[in-house]
């Protein structure tokens, strides 16, 4: 074996660490994580500087910090630089390996084998001229891993220049307000088929009487990135990897509007369809580039445990701060509409989509995410409800209290618009981007034949100008006519290749119905089919809450609120519950509440049995036992109407319903 030279120059030796460095932290980790997926940059509606800089701090700072200390140890003790430079090299080489063979690992043994690797890797380095060859070579990761960053994927649609649409005619005026919801399948709303639930969704029911409601309305896609183009660029997503911005879409209603001498003002979730100089609100630069980083470390995986998560904590400030929760969204669009004509007011709220934290009133609560869904042992690669009824119609009611608040916030701003005069004059469209299943043994959001009546049928509700009144609209529609129909209401030309109509255009009512399966691809179902799943899935929905209660899984809607003593069916039941019940310390006035009870009772029950449970000596509810991870024991979740709790000590107790 022939030794390397005893010093290697500091610019091959920065060229190393950065080559190192680009395949060990920035190029497959990092550039890889915070580009996967479609909507990679668009929810943080990043622009081509944003990238660049961000390439920059990735591929530059880490290896020219490791660089200036190896620069240091030289200057402090000249022969330990170059085992200190091996040491380096070796610890990022190895890292590459252990990131391809070893993280599936156990904690101990993919440590011990990164550090086994990442020795012999640097004693190579020292010992055997053609490592240090190799390393040289390998220097040439960094400019490939950035060319490739840039051309490829979701990041070449960012950076990569792209035409502008050519502007439109001037629009009539019409104010336009359009509030798009997500995971919102219009039969979670629904007493009966054709009918709003009144008693839990007031605003929704009033809406469908002072609006045109579509019923029959289909989505095109079943993920956001599909179906809120669809909606308001008219136009079918090209393929999957098709980012959701303004550079694939460019004639969408941002810019047709803007172009038509509108003002637009438009709160975008997840895409970023709304060119940035036309929707200027983008947060911060620091903002964006945080969120970039979490991103990369969250999905990239770089370091052994959560390293790098860990490392990018401090960035979670900028992340929250970029992205605000719906309940903020929602009420800083409702306080800031404005009231003039040549106006459109556009919001995206992730309403009621997963996490299900908020109760009817606004305030929320810490719970699991979903109980009983479980990711899909087969090639679905969606979550599926596999769990017992108990535990999934637990979830269920927590969706139903989530859409109890979007109710109410529908109605504060139909109120803001009647107060700032804009009501009677101005379109406004209610519209959800794709629905999804709370069915047992169903996937949860990717499209299926048995989901279809889940997925496919969202709420539709517009308000022409000038109307006073609407109706109920049976014919079906899709996703695609949202767009035509505010361009035909404002006066302004659409483009040649819109897929859909507007909505108020007497047609034939399609026999099939087309859509997109993020598992399946193209679906094609008789609408006679998915509206016989539609009218299913709402009797699924009413079985589930019999009594028309939200707090009432299993029988006794009526006796909701009622002493525990008048209800002469309950046999107390010894139970062991979850912190912090069950006795808790409430304030009913604080943003959060101790709302979500879960437990579990060795009593000798059945799966599946009704229990309720009481709150201070008054029924809260009832729901049914699932079976818990013990032999014998019965599991619980129930989630607390919250006018029940008192001021100070709150005590719960759990009950079997005799038959």
């Amino acid at each position: 074996m022939t030794p390397g030279p005893s010093r290697p120059a500091p610019a091959r030796s920065w060229a190393e660490l950065t080559g190192a460095w680009a395949l060990a932290i920035a190029c497959r980790p990092i550039f890889q994580g915070v580009s996967s997926g479609s909507d990679a940059f668009t929810m943080m509606r990043a622009d081509r500087v944003d990238i660049l800089i961000f390439t920059g701090l990735m591929i530059l700072i880490g290896p020219t910090l490791i660089w200036l200390a190896e620069m240091l140890v030289r200057k402090l003790f000249e022969p330990a630089g170059r085992p200190f430079h091996a040491a380096c090299l070796g610890l990022l080489f190895g890292l590459v390996i252990w990131q391809g063979l070893f993280d599936t690992m156990d904690r101990k043994t993919g440590l011990v084998l990164l550090i086994v690797v990442s020795a012999l890797i640097a004693v190579a380095y020292l010992r055997v001229q053609m490592a240090e060859t190799m390393a040289g070579l390998l220097s040439l990761a960094a400019p490939i891993a950035v060319v490739g960053f840039w051309i490829a994927g979701p990041t070449a649609s960012v950076i990569l220049p792209h035409g502008s649409p050519e502007p439109a005619g001037q629009g009539n005026g019409t104010p336009v307000v359009v509030v798009v919801l997500d995971e919102f399948p219009v039969s979670s709303i629904e007493s009966s088929p054709g009918t709003i639930d009144a008693r839990n969704f007031p605003n929704f029911s009033k809406l469908s009487k002072e609006s045109n409601w579509y019923r029959h309305v289909r989505t095109v896609a079943d993920v956001t990135t599909g179906a809120v183009p669809a909606l308001l660029a008219g136009r079918r997503r090209p393929t999957e990897s098709t980012p959701p911005d303004s550079r694939q879409y460019p004639e969408n209603l941002f810019s047709l509007m803007d172009g038509a001498g509108y003002e637009v003002k438009g709160e975008e979730s997840i895409t970023d369809l709304c060119p940035h100089d036309v929707c200027t609100d983008r947060s911060s630069l620091k903002n964006r580039l945080s969120l970039m980083i979490v991103n990369g470390a969250k999905n990239g995986h770089p370091l052994p445990e959560d390293g790098a998560e860990d490392l990018a904590r401090p960035l979670d400030a900028g992340v929250a701060e970029l992205e605000p929760s719906p309940k903020l969204r929602a009420d800083t669009f409702i306080r800031t509409l404005p009231a003039g004509d040549s106006q459109v007011s556009f919001v995206h709220l992730l309403l009621p989509h997963l996490p299900w934290i908020y109760l009817p009133d606004g305030q929320d609560y810490l719970a699991p995410i979903a109980p009983g869904l479980f990711e899909d042992p087969g090639p679905n690669n969606d979550e599926a409800w596999l769990g017992s009824p108990g535990e999934v119609n637990s979830s269920f009611q927590r969706m139903q209290l989530q859409t109890a608040f979007l109710d109410r916030e529908i109605g504060r701003l139909v109120r803001k618009m009647k107060r700032l005069s804009i009501w009677d004059k101005a379109l406004f469209a209610v519209v959800a981007d794709h629905g999804e299943s709370l069915q047992v043994g169903q996937f949860r959001r990717y499209l299926d034949r048995d989901n279809s009546g889940w997925i496919l049928p969202v709420p539709l509700f517009v308000k022409y100008p000038g109307e006073t009144g609407g109706k109920p609209v049976d014919r079906p529609v899709n996703s695609l006519d949202l767009l035509p129909t505010i361009l035909s209401e404002t006066g302004v030309e659409p483009p040649g290749d819109l897929e859909g109509v507007p909505l108020n255009q007497s047609g034939p009512s399609p026999a099939t119905i087309e859509s997109h399966s993020s598992s399946e691809g193209g679906v094609k179902l008789a609408e006679s089919e998915v509206r016989a799943r539609q009218d299913a899935a709402v009797r699924y929905r009413n079985h589930v809450f019999a009594g028309g209660s939200l707090y009432a899984l299993a029988g006794l809607a009526g006796q909701i609120g009622r002493p525990v003593e008048k209800a002469g069916n309950l046999t107390p039941l010894e139970a062991t519950f979850d912190p912090p019940w069950p006795e808790a310390v409430v304030d009913p006035a604080a943003d959060r509440l101790p709302a979500f009870v879960s437990g579990a009772t060795m009593a000798e029950l059945s799966d599946d049995t009704p229990l309720a449970l009481s709150l201070n000596g008054r029924i809260a509810g009832t729901f049914n036992s699932f079976p818990g991870p013990v032999p014998g024991q019965h599991r619980f979740n129930f989630t607390l109407p919250p006018r029940l709790l008192r001021n100070g000590t709150n005590v719960v107790r759990l009950f079997h319903i005799a038959e």
